[in-house]
């Protein structure tokens, strides 16, 4: 979401249920370790849970924002450049 300077509001609904996935399973995974202590583990199942939600958040963000319509930026012109500037329109050079 850093990557495209995106908060939470601007994520579509796909975005935001796999986003809402990630956290959940997140703080179950905390709530675990805070339980157990510190002698408490991730097994291999739950990091490749953990990474699966992940890259489902990250897939859902490019997906999103290459289907966006893109957006051309037009250099600013500034009103000593411009031929419409009152100078012109007064006849002064």
């Amino acid at each position: 979401m850093k990557k495209y300077h995106l908060i939470e509001t601007d994520l579509n609904d796909d975005a935001a249920d796999a986003l809402k996935d990630f956290e959940d399973y997140l703080s179950h995974l905390t709530d675990l370790k805070s339980k157990a202590g510190d002698a408490w583990v991730m097994t291999s199942a739950q990091k490749n849970k953990i990474n699966r939600l992940s890259r489902s958040v990250c897939n859902e963000i490019e997906y999103m924002v290459e289907e966006a319509p893109q957006v051309q930026e037009r250099p600013q012109e500034s009103a000593e450049d411009s031929s419409d500037s009152i100078f012109d329109f007064f006849g002064i050079s």
